[in-house]
């Protein structure tokens, strides 16, 4: 099972560790928001950037996963469509949020 974590915080690491013992999960993907829907793109760091931070962050926790799949979509970050392009990678797992 691989719990899908669609944030733009920034402190979500180290909340979602123990879901990992808690739930028996074999990973916790993060996923950077390439352009927010609700969000005015300025009050974001560049995406480089946000991914960069965000792989730093959960270094140190080999179970967490960092995803660039909304940054190699055009357009606004959907929930949704990023669950459609998830669904055909991980075919074989149960994807929650």
């Amino acid at each position: 099972s691989t719990p899908i974590k669609s944030s733009a915080a920034s402190d979500v690491y180290k909340r979602q560790k123990h879901y990992l013992d808690e739930l028996g999960l074999d990973k916790i993907l993060f996923i950077p928001t390439n352009i927010p829907p609700h969000k005015s793109n300025e009050d974001f760091a560049g995406r480089k950037d946000r991914f960069n931070m965000l792989r730093l962050a959960i270094k140190p926790y080999d179970k967490f996963e960092v995803s660039d799949i909304e940054f190699k979509r055009d357009g606004k970050s959907y929930t949704y469509d990023t669950l459609l392009e998830l669904k055909k990678i991980y075919k074989n797992y149960l994807i929650s949020i």
